[in-house]
């Protein structure tokens, strides 16, 4: 047998036509058409989520949340502060190394609290973003089953009111906690560890009344009794 166009064959022997042909161009013609509609969906779906607008709402989110946090940062500041000047005033610290020393702990603490704030707003919009892309992903993997680019769309919109509307309710929640616990008493830890401008003698006797005071010399601290 020789194999040409004219009997159905290539050169290779293979048939380059069967019975039937017209069902075939059939189920292709339907396939293109799938496919077609799948491409139609996914573009729906990623022109929403184009037109959203949604860089707005990253940084307002991110604004948000530091501006809760770096409020409770302050107020909490302002409490301990408060307290320790309180607390300076009762034992007579006022102005001397004590009173240094618990203010730039305090200082401190806020410095870190403010970072912390401008962590949590950094990773709020980082999450939303990424929530916002996981459910595009999610939604073009929906339109490989033909679910058709009226429903994609619909769908598209609702996940980007759903991930809206957990972003603001992630701001009525979002806390730094508690960040300088009992430092209202910030002299207390700095009386006695924070002493090095000189004024160990009156800081240490706040808290011994055995009336003892401190003597230093190249060798480090000697205490010896007032009263021998």
């Amino acid at each position: 047998m020789i194999f040409s166009k004219h009997n159905g064959y290539g050169p290779d022997g293979l048939r380059t036509c069967h019975k039937g042909g017209g069902s075939s161009k059939s189920a292709e013609k339907m396939e293109k058409q799938r496919q077609a509609r799948i491409a139609a969906a996914v573009d729906a779906i990623n022109s929403i989520f184009a037109q959203s607008d949604r860089d707005k709402l990253y940084d307002e989110q991110k604004d948000v949340i530091y501006d809760i946090n770096s409020r409770d940062v302050e107020r909490q500041y302002e409490n301990a502060e408060r307290s320790n000047r309180f607390g300076l005033a009762r034992n007579g610290l006022l102005g001397g190394s004590v009173d240094i020393d618990s203010n730039a702990e305090l200082q401190r603490k806020n410095n870190e609290g403010l970072m912390q704030a401008t962590g949590l707003a950094d990773s709020a919009a980082a999450n939303l973003k990424l929530q916002d892309e996981r459910n595009r992903q999610s939604l073009i993997s929906m339109a490989q089953s033909d679910i058709g680019s009226g429903t994609a769309q619909s769908l598209a919109q609702q996940s980007l009111a759903n991930a809206a509307d957990n972003a603001y309710a992630d701001r009525a929640t979002a806390s730094i906690g508690s960040l300088f616990d009992d430092m209202g008493q910030a002299y207390l830890s700095a009386k006695y560890h924070g002493n090095s401008s000189g004024d160990s003698s009156s800081a240490f006797n706040l808290n011994n009344s055995g009336g003892t005071a401190g003597q230093s010399n190249y060798q480090g601290h000697v205490f010896r009794g007032v009263n021998n």
